[in-house]
């Protein structure tokens, strides 16, 4: 999917990537028009058609992290967390392989996600790094 332009979202993805150590992951970053779109991709990603429409997803597949232009009405802060927990996935991923539970367990791997986005989100806070980036 095209982006319109370059967005606030595209800009703060892109400053999370530069401040994590280069040996993380680095996944392309795909903006969907609307909820629905993303909600749609995450069913042929995911094939559950069930539940609330996730906030932003990770697809290993294609080594992306989605998220939707609704996205752009969080702060940088929101914004870098949920980034982050989706980074997350993909570093436990490289870090613990497709059988660890930190990958395959829905529930082991989001209590992961969310513990990796909270550690750097406490790291970023104590740099002010929230206060020096500037859009």
């Amino acid at each position: 999917m095209p982006k319109l332009r370059e967005s606030k979202i595209d800009k703060v993805y892109q400053a999370v990537l530069d401040r994590l150590p280069s040996n993380y992951p680095q996944a392309d970053l795909v903006v969907h028009q609307t909820i629905t779109e993303l909600r749609e991709c995450f069913n042929d990603c995911d094939g559950d058609e069930e539940g609330d429409p996730p906030y932003a997803f990770c697809d290993s597949d294609d080594y992306t992290i989605h998220v939707s232009y609704a996205f752009y009405n969080e702060n940088i802060q929101s914004m870098s967390w949920y980034f982050l927990h989706e980074i997350g996935h993909l570093y436990a991923l490289e870090r613990y392989g497709k059988d660890d539970p930190r990958w395959k367990d829905f529930d082991l791997a989001e209590k992961y996600a969310d513990s990796f986005a909270d550690r750097w989100v406490k790291k970023l806070k104590e740099e002010d790094w929230f206060k020096l980036i500037k859009f």
